[in-house]
Parts: structure tokens; sequence; C-alpha cells
């Protein structure tokens, strides 16, 4: 999707080009993240404004209770900010620019003027322009962000760069850790033991997306045109290893999107098989040994017929709903049989991308990306409940 995001910019950032639409009057502007603050009911939209319909990308609120789209908290930000984080604790946001920059905003809950939430630019030192104030540099194109708490270095954010780095933030102080002397990038080079001796180059360029496995700590790294997935060590900051799928894949484009349950089992969104590949990743752990190829234990495919963009489980982790781009369908698959149970096209929505379940309910909500909507959808029966906005 990053790399999408690229290459549109380059395509409509020309001469003969408006750079963005005057006319727009949505609320949503394709949408591409959902996530609830903690201990509230407000959830965090993020805008990516693909299209360049505003001047801005921007952040808005959801009352998940009343289910509507609060227009009024809209805070306009940066372009193309698709997988914000939220950080409760220091009542920040961080967002991932397309450039080189993460942007540091801060939150506050109930907000300024009666809004349910209001959002402010948090100023970094040292700023890097009187222009950017609320920014640190990472390497070359930021795309997701992670909290993690560690033993041993605190508490940092990991910042995955399409360049094939890894940078690592100290959460106190946003203070860049310099751990490539010899290069102009800052951020650690992830690599297996099949690139390990290629110290100039880096084979995970591209990658764009991660997860994190609960059980191990360990993150997975996701290129959309790989077929392998890179094991990310947050505790120690190394390169624990790398999952080949080539064997399984060939050069088809590769996983999107992966959920783990709690039985040791990863559900791979695989694009090019059209397929979620069910793989055993029990015995995928932290084991002392770093850089290790990892051929897949592969338990089943599912064939979605469909290009799948996200999958996700519900709380009872028995049931999984992945989101199909290319046919505008969400699909209900019981884990029990691995089987797919229910599927839907949705009447309104096209390009589903983010789904997200709502714990302790039976909605389901899918983040339509271009036609600017929000579909939720009863998570029994998947049938549509309302279009917004």
């Amino acid at each position: 999707m990053r790399l999408f995001l690229v290459v549109l910019l380059l395509t409509v950032g020309c001469d003969e080009a408006p750079l963005f639409s005057d006319d727009f009057e949505g609320t949503l502007n394709a949408p591409a993240s959902f996530q609830v603050f903690p201990g509230t009911n407000i959830a965090l939209l993020s805008n990516t404004n693909i299209n360049l319909q505003e001047p801005f990308g921007s952040l808005i609120a959801y009352d998940v209770d009343t289910q509507t789209v609060l227009e009024d908290t809209k805070h306009y930000t940066v372009n193309f900010g698709i997988r914000p984080l939220i950080d409760n604790d220091r009542e920040r946001i961080l967002i991932p620019d397309l450039d080189r920059y993460v942007r540091v905003y801060s939150f506050q809950i109930p907000g300024e003027d009666g809004l349910a939430i209001s959002f402010d630019e948090e100023e970094v030192t040292p700023i890097i322009s009187n222009s950017l104030t609320n920014a640190f540099e990472a390497d070359d194109v930021p795309s997701d962000i992670a909290l993690v708490e560690t033993q041993d270095y605190g508490d940092i954010y990991i910042v995955l760069n399409q360049l094939g780095t890894m940078t690592i933030v100290d959460a106190d102080s946003l203070e860049v850790t310099d751990l490539n002397d010899e290069d102009r990038y800052e951020g650690l080079r992830i690599t297996s033991a099949l690139t390990i001796d290629q110290n100039k180059k880096y084979p995970a360029r591209g990658v764009s997306r991660m997860s994190k496995n609960p059980d191990t700590g360990l993150f997975y790294l996701l290129h959309p045109s790989s077929n392998f997935v890179y094991l990310f060590d947050a505790e120690h900051i190394e390169n624990e290893g790398v999952i080949s799928f080539l064997s399984l894949a060939g050069n088809t484009s590769g996983v999107r999107s992966v959920a783990f349950d709690g039985a040791g089992r990863g559900y791979f969104a695989h694009a090019g098989l059209q397929s979620i590949l069910v793989v055993d990743v029990s015995q995928i752990t932290d084991n002392g040994i770093s850089f290790e190829v990892i051929d897949p234990v592969v338990i089943n495919t599912i064939p979605l017929f469909g290009i799948p963009n996200e999958i996700i489980l519900n709380d009872a982790q028995d049931t999984a709903f992945v989101s199909l781009q290319d046919s505008n369908e969400v699909l209900q698959i019981d884990l029990a049989t691995l089987l797919i149970t229910n599927r839907i096209t949705l009447s309104e929505g096209r390009g589903p991308g983010s789904l997200f379940f709502e714990t302790g309910s039976s909605e389901l909500i899918s983040l339509d990306f271009f036609s600017n909507t929000l579909t939720r959808m009863d998570s029994t029966t998947l049938s549509e409940i309302e279009v917004l906005p």
C-alpha cells in the first residue's frame, strides 16, 4: 500500500494537476486506521487524503457509543498518515510521514471548548526547522510505528521504514538512537542469514507493516510484494530471522496482514495466492539464534477468491474477518473448521481496508478506503447496519 502511495503522489503532484480539490465536503477522506483510546468511548480515525481532495490529511474522532463520526474534532495533520500510534500514557499520537519524519501530536480527552477530544502539535527538540517543529527524523519512508516496553532500554518507539530499517526512539525524550555509525541512516538494517553479508544493501527494502505476536513478543515485518516475512526482536533490538514463503508462493506478491490466536497459529493474508495461510508459529520464538531462515509449517490454506487486505480475529478468537479490497467484500471464517461461513459485498463501500472488531459487542467496522465511508456490520450475520457518513 505504501508503495502505491508513493507512485500516486508522483503521478498527481505534477504541473498539470491541482494539488488538491477545493470543493471536497466529506467527513472521511480515504480512512485507513481505527483505534479506540483505552478506557474511553472515543476512537481515532486517520484520513490519509490519498486523492489530495483536501489540503492535508487529518485526524478525526468517532463516538463508539453513538456510532457517529465527530466532525467538529477534525484536525489537519499530514498526507498519507496510514498507521498512527496512540501512546495513551503520554497523551501522544505519532504519525509516520511519507517523507522521513514522524509527526508528534498531543491529545486531550475531554477536549477544549466542549469537544470530545482536541489535538495539538507537540514541539520536539531539537526542532527540524521553523516550519516543522513537531517531528523527529527517521530513515526513508517510515510506514509503521509501535510502542514497546523493554527491560534494558525502557519504553521505546520502534519505527519501521520502507528503506528496510528499524529506527529506535526513546519514548520519553524522543531521542533517536544511532544504530548505524558507518551509514547516513541511523536505523538497524533488517536482514537475515540469506543476506547478512550484504553490508551496504537493504534486503528488506519495501517492508511496510508490522504485527506483534503477543505470545512471543516478536514483530512480524510484512512486505506487500515479497514472500519474506522478517522477524524483529524489540526487547534486544536485533534481527531474529526471516520466514520464507518462496517454496509455497514463488514470485507472487506477498503477505499484507497477519493475525495470531492463543493456540500458536498465525493467519497470513497472502495477496498473490489470494488465500489465508494458517501457519504453526508456536516454535518461532526468541531462541537466542539471530538471523535464522525459517521454513513455515503450513497447517492449511484457505482460498479466498479475492485479494486480501486485512485479517483480524474476534475476542473469542474463534472467528476471523478478512477484507478483500479488489472485490469490495468482507469474509467471515470459522477458525474451528477453517471454512468461510459468510461473505458480503458492501453496498456502498469501495476498497475495504482496515477492519475493527468492537470489544464486548457484536459489531464489525470496515474503513472503505476509496469511497470515503465507514461500514458498520453485524459480526454474526455479516449484514450491514449502516454506512457512514
